[in-house]
């Protein structure tokens, strides 16, 4: 584990193990703000972190300059940050915020096994959001998958059913399937965003995962906070929807084309099918232009790290 940087080892009980992985994997930064959420609110501690330099390409993901005084400045690189608590519904967990890696990934996958059997972690279960059409106006659609039957029914009990997907695929399933290879039971919980507010982070997307992993594992969260967060990012979205004719139509169109068809169960992958005409793109390219636009001035123009 040359990769791997642990500052100490914690003393876990058979822990949980909870990952989101930005980039690909991560649509308007669910996944990642869920995990990060959980982090504080079970106050988790970091633990380790693995090594970028084996796995990024810096012209893809670029290192973070800020200044820190008049002739200084901090750099931050792509993170995959591991960290721990004691109190997950009374059990051990660990959770990894990543960047998705550019290179490597069988290397990296190894890494994760390694630490995960060194750390004696009992399930794992992995965060993911993808872009889709779906409108705002709906209940997120979540879906997802496992491998074992046992864990498969867990998911199963709170919607969370699995799909024949087959197609390009991200770093969750590569880690996954390592994960599975050692005897060691995961999942994946997907939410689907819709496409044309993609860029800006998606509260209600991260709520809708953290809900079903305090079903699943009991955590006892408070998550007021998060809610008020959800509240005010509807809100910003009606009114960027309502100010545009154009765009109120498009999600009308949404709308109906959701009414009309079956809830599509192929949500485990960024690259999700279609099974239907989609709707117009030159269409669908000017409200997003315009809808991203008027979040990124609500909101003072600041982006999330990527």
């Amino acid at each position: 584990m040359d990769d791997l940087r642990l500052e100490f080892r914690p003393e876990l009980d058979s822990p949980l193990l909870f990952m989101a992985y930005r980039g690909w994997n991560d649509a308007g930064s669910s996944a990642t703000h869920a995990v990060e959420y959980l982090v504080k609110k079970l106050g988790g501690e970091r633990f380790g972190y693995l090594d970028h330099e084996e796995y990024y390409d810096f012209t893809q993901a670029r290192p973070y300059t800020r200044p820190t005084s008049e002739y200084q400045r901090e750099l931050t690189w792509p993170k995959n940050e591991f960290y721990y608590t004691h109190d997950a519904g009374g059990r051990d967990a660990v959770l990894l915020i990543g960047t998705e890696p550019h290179l490597r990934w069988r290397r990296y996958g190894q890494n994760m096994v390694r630490l995960a059997q060194d750390l004696g972690i009992s399930q794992a279960l992995a965060l993911g959001a993808l872009l889709a059409d779906t409108p705002h106006t709906r209940p997120v659609p979540l879906s997802g998958g496992a491998s074992t039957p046992d864990f498969a029914q867990q998911l199963s009990v709170i919607g969370i059913n699995g799909s024949g997907y087959e197609g390009p695929t991200g770093i969750l399933s590569v880690v996954g399937s390592m994960l599975a290879e050692v005897g060691i039971a995961n999942g994946s919980i997907w939410a689907a965003v819709p496409h044309y507010i993609s860029a800006t982070p998606n509260p209600r997307a991260s709520i809708a995962m953290v809900r079903q992993l305090d079903q699943i594992y009991n955590l006892g969260l408070i998550v007021a906070d998060l809610e008020a967060q959800a509240e005010v990012y509807e809100a910003q979205v009606e009114a960027a929807i309502s100010g545009n004719p154009e765009a109120q139509q498009y999600v009308r169109d949404l709308e109906m084309q959701n009414l009309a068809e079956p809830d599509d169960p192929a949500l485990d992958s960024p690259a999700s099918s279609e099974t239907s005409e989609p709707l117009d793109a030159s269409q669908a390219e000017g409200m997003i232009q315009f809808v991203e636009e008027f979040l990124r001035r609500q909101q003072g123009g600041n982006d999330r790290e990527r």
